[in-house]
């Protein structure tokens, strides 16, 4: 497992290069939480990264709301910092998502993009922080197996975890099936899932020119990821 230093250190290189902005995952998962955020409500971004998302979640929340974002990621937070200083209601924080540096149902909604499969053995402990902090819902997105079946890449599955063997790659993660999120879910109890999208390849990669599906990505109808929208219960 690569974690502690040893991950963070991974994630300094890829965030400090200057067209990661340009390619930063996730764009999906904001289009699609957007629409349950309300204004004057309090979200915290998980792995927030590089949150260039950042000018719409701050319309959705409106003056009276409140954004946090956390990671892990010096160097992403400082180029965050760039965007959260035109906001007085948005606040960064350095921390694991494994134990986070705020109180019980402090937030309206906790948001996770693709962050929770890098914690490999950990993932539901830091479910269980997402559901901690949130007052209603948890928003997660997970990895699918097929969407590391990549040509022209070294990648070695060991069980349920994929190890990326190329300069530059991001730490291992683990991938998941539709049946394995519902018994995580289940596991991690006082969450019922009201929404759970299977997001095709063509659905989270943004192809250039239209029509021109890149050679090494597996089909663009294979499933990628799967969107989760968990209510808190009580």
């Amino acid at each position: 497992m690569v974690a502690g230093p040893e991950a963070r250190a991974i994630w300094n290189n890829i965030f400090s290069h200057a067209n990661k902005a340009k390619k930063s995952g996730g764009f999906y998962f904001y289009r699609l939480v957007l629409d349950r955020i309300k204004q004057g409500e309090t979200i915290c971004d998980v792995g927030c990264g590089y949150t260039f998302a950042l000018h719409d979640l701050m319309r959705r929340c409106g003056p009276e709301g409140l954004f946090i974002g956390i990671d892990f990621s010096s160097v992403a937070l400082a180029k965050s910092g760039k965007l959260g200083d035109r906001y007085r209601n948005a606040h960064l924080l350095l921390a694991d998502m494994r134990q986070l540096p705020l109180p019980d149902g402090c937030v309206d909604r906790a948001l996770c993009a693709e962050g929770l499969p890098y914690l490999l053995e950990d993932v539901e402990k830091g479910l269980q922080e997402l559901v901690r902090v949130s007052r209603h819902e948890v928003i997660f997105s997970l990895h699918t197996r097929g969407s590391y079946e990549i040509k022209g890449t070294n990648i070695e599955f060991r069980g349920n975890i994929v190890l990326e063997n190329k300069p530059g790659s991001k730490p291992p993660r683990r991938v998941f099936e539709r049946e394995e999120i519902l018994e995580m879910v289940a596991t991690v109890g006082n969450l019922r899932v009201e929404v759970m999208q299977p997001l095709r390849m063509v659905d989270v990669c943004r192809v250039p020119t239209p029509g021109q599906w890149p050679w090494y990505l597996p089909p663009m109808e294979r499933i990628a990821l799967y969107y989760i929208v968990a209510k808190k219960v009580r």
